[in-house]
């Protein structure tokens, strides 16, 4: 890759309403240094990324029918979240014997990138970034099966320093969103939004701005 470094992994979401559930997890940038660690059985854990030069996250993830209806984020498909920036680190967790991205710190030209399943994209660009993911809630006859783990998805996300953020929505969306019933939007609605600092709630997604926020 042109002296670029990455690391990758493919983990089981373990949705027991889909035999496919799943999660992966993609680091890429000029330099990437791993800290390891061992469990309690001696397996190698990861516990500690630092990437840094045009460093890049990628996590995508499959959400059920099931998933989307109980946590209320309205479709059935891959979610995808993608962190950049000039440096990014990450710390991660031992969750049911897999290391989950826990934390993420990013500085320097920072961007995350949220694609719902709905198709929805939101991009939010700033001078730092911080953000806390957490395994959503696997949906298999109302509880957790033992040793499957949820979708990774962002918890929440505080964006500072000249924040920009444009959000796109799917001309299908917004034709089914429309007040006269037939009438059929051809182009997506491309919205945009600028301040100082930008606050992320994934719990009630609602994005706050604040500081000269337009």
């Amino acid at each position: 890759n042109g002296g670029r470094v990455r690391s990758s992994e493919r983990v089981r979401a373990g949705d027991a309403a889909s035999a496919n559930g799943w999660s992966t997890r993609d680091l890429i940038a000029d330099t990437v240094e791993l800290a390891l660690g061992t469990d309690a059985a001696g397996k190698t854990e990861l516990r500690d990324a630092t990437a840094v030069g045009a460093a890049r996250l990628t996590t995508v993830s499959t959400v059920t029918a099931g998933t989307a209806a109980k946590t209320g984020n309205g479709a059935a498909g891959e979610t995808t979240n993608t962190l950049s920036g000039d440096r990014l680190q990450a710390h991660f967790i031992p969750v049911r014997g897999q290391s989950q991205v826990s934390t993420v710190h990013g500085t320097g030209h920072t961007v995350l990138e949220q694609i719902a399943a709905t198709g929805v994209d939101e991009v939010s660009a700033g001078d730092s970034l911080d953000v806390n993911f957490r395994a959503a809630p696997v949906v298999a006859g109302g509880k957790k099966p033992d040793g499957q783990v949820g979708a990774v998805e962002v918890a929440n996300a505080v964006q500072v320093g000249n924040v920009a953020i444009t959000r796109t929505i799917p001309a299908a969306l917004v034709s089914k969103g429309s007040v006269s019933k037939g009438s059929m939007s051809s182009e997506p609605d491309v919205q945009h939004a600028v301040a100082q600092r930008a606050d992320y709630d994934g719990d009630t997604n609602v994005l706050t701005l604040t500081g000269g926020a337009e």
